[in-house]
């Protein structure tokens, strides 16, 4: 399947790659919110590279491709996925229940990092508190932009929030069970967070912000903005109980 950038994503990302983020006279200044740098390694320009040639290869019907694994990017051996304590026995946060990691070590810490580094950039910008935990932030998705062909990852902060009557009324299943993360408004127009062109930034998509065309069609109450407004899904990447790990995209179900 041939996927085309949202038009508000395509200025997004040239925002981004350009450095010609919004100055503090711009009525969308409150949309955008560069937490800070962090810079790709030489890997993750190659397989940048290699991606980018297999997706122009294919066929504009095809769906799924499984580019990570069909280039070599990921190890063969899949290992189980680990046991996250206190979670519901049928709460599953990958698709299938083992996985797989980047080939090379260099994109396995590079994507580690960022996880770990999220929290403490969305604190010190004053935004709603994020957490690493498989309640609020485990996994992030990967794109490839069809008009510059550069790799991006759009992390999804509060996936499972608490179930509160006035707060946040909607039954997730399994996965939300036991959940401590609260999920007001605010906390749910900065839950999609971005990483691209070396910077990470956290978008705000709430009801009038410019960027609210961006989130999923029938998912408005939860603020999810897809990885496939930027361009073509690759991928997911996980942060589960201190691990990295890999999966392509179309291996499974996807999340909100």
């Amino acid at each position: 399947m041939l996927y085309q950038e949202n038009n508000a994503a395509a200025m997004l990302l040239q925002a981004i790659s350009t450095k010609s983020h919004p100055s503090p006279s711009s009525s969308n200044m409150q949309d955008l919110r560069v937490l800070g740098k962090h810079a790709a390694p030489p890997a993750w320009h190659r397989l940048q590279a290699s991606i980018a040639t297999s997706v122009k290869r294919q066929h504009p019907l095809t769906t799924t491709t499984k580019h990570l694994r069909r280039l070599g990017h990921t190890v063969t051996r899949r290992t189980p996925v680990p046991t996250v304590p206190h979670l519901h026995p049928r709460c599953c946060l990958t698709p299938s229940t083992s996985t797989t990691r980047f080939r090379k070590h260099a994109l396995n810490t590079f994507c580690a990092r960022a996880f770990l580094r999220i929290p403490g950039l969305v604190a010190a910008a004053g935004l709603p508190p994020v957490h690493l935990s498989p309640h609020d932030l485990f996994h992030a998705h990967l794109f490839l932009t069809t008009t510059t062909a550069q790799l991006g990852l759009l992390f999804h902060a509060k996936e499972y929030p608490a179930y509160c009557q006035t707060q946040f009324p909607y039954d997730l299943g399994f996965c939300q069970q036991k959940s401590t993360v609260t999920a007001n408004q605010e906390a749910l127009d900065w839950r999609n967070i971005l990483w691209f062109s070396n910077t990470l930034v956290a978008l705000n998509v709430g009801q009038d912000s410019a960027m609210h065309p961006l989130v999923m069609p029938g998912v408005a109450p939860f603020r999810t903005v897809g990885e496939d407004v930027f361009g073509t899904p690759i991928g997911d990447v996980f942060w589960i109980n201190g691990q990295l790990l890999v999966e392509d995209f179309g291996a499974g179900r996807r999340w909100r």
